[in-house]
């Protein structure tokens, strides 16, 4: 268990993180109900987003040490600039992990990603064919992904990139999760990985507000819970763990005892850490903000005209990191985060 920051952690110039999140894009030709971007009314367009040459600057600004980049969106696919940016991070020493609906990779598109070096991507897979479809609101998308991991598969090289499935529990694959794991392991990814359903309520969204003394651009997203019977999402979770299969992951991994309480919104045990990810984590915007993180979506300053550390460690982003420790290390709308807080 990480230690709680000290003071020295709190003073400008003090924090270099490790882990870095860009999201390239928030354009998506997809309508994931649960997706963060839709929820938080999130828009980009593509004048204003970064172009390659400040994401390249920006990367080369990161000196120091390796670092871990995530990719992401929005759709990063969409831009035609991707294999270009995974090259340049590549080079300069960082590992590169990307997020993807494979909707727009295509044969070539899966070549040029492995030859850039990209190390991880991850494809979103939400459901069996006709699940998966209606919940991403577009015909044929199971198909492209489940094709996409084969074009992956044949265009590595040295087990590179690996290949993870993303399916975030909902109400409309729980009840068949066990059915839909079986479907995916025929496609041979290196990892499976079930996210439990993250969602905030009105309740917490109020809450976190009167910490932060501000108004929130968050939704309540409690009506994704429509549907969901937590028993029977319990029985499916026994049957893939019965499976023994160390493919696969659940985040977070939850005690049986705990699943009811995730899904009926009921207090969960305090977590006992903090949000290391306000200290060793840097989330940028399409558009060259930094972020306290996608889902909370605070804005703490753009690289655009300064540099990230006086952004990062600026005082905007120090005191809202005061705030967080004073609460606790978590508002009260991460209860239903199923991340993982990086820790070097």
């Amino acid at each position: 268990m990480p230690a709680t920051p000290s003071n020295d952690s709190l003073k400008t110039g003090a924090l270099d993180p490790r882990y870095i999140a860009i999201d390239l894009t928030y354009r998506c030709g997809f309508g994931c109900p649960f997706c963060f971007v839709k929820n938080n009314g999130l828009r980009s367009e593509r004048k204003t987003e970064l172009s390659l040459r400040r994401l390249k600057t920006f990367v080369d600004s990161l000196v120091g040490k390796s670092r871990h980049f995530y990719l992401t969106g929005g759709e990063p696919l969409i831009r035609q600039d991707l294999s270009a940016l995974v090259a340049h991070i590549k080079k300069n020493g960082h590992s590169v992990l990307i997020t993807t609906n494979a909707w727009l990779l295509d044969r070539a598109r899966a070549v040029s990603l492995a030859k850039s070096g990209a190390d991880e991507i991850v494809i979103s897979l939400h459901g069996l064919p006709q699940a998966h479809d209606k919940t991403v609101s577009t015909s044929g998308a199971f198909y492209r992904a489940a094709k996409a991991v084969s074009l992956l598969r044949m265009a590595s090289k040295n087990g590179r990139p690996s290949v993870i499935i993303w399916c975030t529990i909902n109400a409309a694959n729980h009840a068949r999760l066990h059915e839909l794991y079986l479907c995916l392991k025929k496609l041979k990814p290196d990892i499976i990985a079930f996210n439990h359903l993250e969602f905030v309520s009105a309740k917490d969204i109020e809450k976190t507000g009167a910490i932060l003394g501000k108004k929130l651009n968050i939704r309540s997203s409690e009506s994704l819970l429509r549907g969901l019977d937590s028993s029977a999402l319990r029985g499916q979770i026994l049957k893939i763990k019965a499976e023994l299969d160390p493919t696969v992951k659940f985040y977070p991994d939850l005690p049986l005892k705990d699943v009811k309480k995730w899904y009926s919104g009921e207090a969960l045990k305090r977590k006992t850490s903090f949000c290391a990810g306000q200290w060793g984590a840097l989330w940028l915007s399409p558009g060259g903000e930094i972020l306290s993180c996608q889902p909370l979506g605070l804005g703490f300053g753009s690289v655009k005209n300064r540099r990230w550390k006086d952004v990062y460690n600026g005082p905007a982003y120090a005191s809202f990191r005061k705030v967080l420790l004073k609460a606790g290390g978590f508002l009260p709308v991460c209860s239903r985060c199923g991340r993982v807080p990086h820790t070097d």
